[in-house]
């Protein structure tokens, strides 16, 4: 696993973790609730019973089990679990380098699926967003994780890069490799993505 891919994880682990610290953990978030990301001007349809916070305060995320029941090892999902995650790109490590893939977000989404999926020609596609979400330049990816012993959980990863006021961003959705559910994850995911909307002013 890639550092990129791994620091996504880890917010997202330490996001499912602060939720697990609210009341209302065991259940999903009302219908029509939005997640706010003050910090970068836009929101979020939250998916119809799934739960959501932040990650560290800033952008949103998105689990559709129950935090508590989650199993103890932060990199393993429940049965049917899915973790979206969404990070900007400012947010990276390294970034105040100015890195060749913050140059771009397909540039960003090459540098994700070679060195995260070890792939060696990744398959990056355009996908469209509707005008009034105020994204550009949106790409998708995917890759099955690299697993490096026997007790490693086998995940799939989705990943959608796009340009939002300027500034670059990618969405990281998660799952069992294998799962039944993965083709409903994968239509939830890219739903979650395109309800974004500009914060009004």
């Amino acid at each position: 696993m890639c550092k990129v891919t791994h620091f996504q994880r880890q917010l997202c682990m330490a996001g499912i973790v602060a939720l697990l610290a609210l009341p209302h953990a065991a259940q999903p978030n009302p219908p029509d609730e939005r997640v706010r990301c003050e910090k970068y001007g836009f929101s979020m349809a939250i998916p119809r019973g799934w739960r959501a916070g932040t990650i560290r305060g800033i952008t949103p995320m998105f689990i559709n089990f129950n935090p508590r029941s989650a199993p103890e090892q932060p990199d393993r999902l429940p049965k049917g679990g899915a973790t979206i995650g969404v990070t900007a790109a400012n947010e990276m490590p390294g970034a105040e380098s100015s890195p060749k893939w913050l140059r771009s977000t397909h540039d960003w989404a090459a540098d994700e699926a070679r060195n995260g999926g070890m792939i060696s020609n990744p398959n990056i596609s355009p996908i469209a967003f509707p005008q009034e979400s105020g994204v550009s330049e949106a790409v998708m990816t995917a890759y099955d994780d690299p697993t490096f012993s026997p007790d490693d959980q086998n995940h799939h990863s989705v990943l959608v890069f796009w340009k939002f006021n300027g500034k670059l961003f990618s969405g990281h959705l998660t799952y069992v490799k294998g799962s039944a559910e993965g083709p409903q994850l994968e239509k939830i995911f890219l739903e979650t993505l395109r309800s974004t909307r500009p914060l009004a002013k």
